[in-house]
């Protein structure tokens, strides 16, 4: 199982996300975005991943 943090889901970044979260033996643990009504629709969706708009939080986890 690879886990996955992603920081920052511009434009695109949904579409990645998805992507990612379809993808056998990925785990998407964490996503970053200083955009926080980007995140709210991303927890929307996926409501197992973990936000923040902090990119310290992605980096300094232990999970990955």
């Amino acid at each position: 199982m690879i886990s996955l943090g992603i920081i920052g889901v511009g434009r695109w970044g949904p579409n990645i996300l998805r992507n990612f979260a379809s993808m056998e033996g990925i785990d998407v643990h964490m996503v970053c975005d200083t955009d926080s009504n980007r995140l709210l629709q991303i927890k929307k969706r996926f409501p197992q991943i973990k936000t923040t708009t902090n990119p310290s939080e992605v980096v300094e986890n232990k999970k990955f």
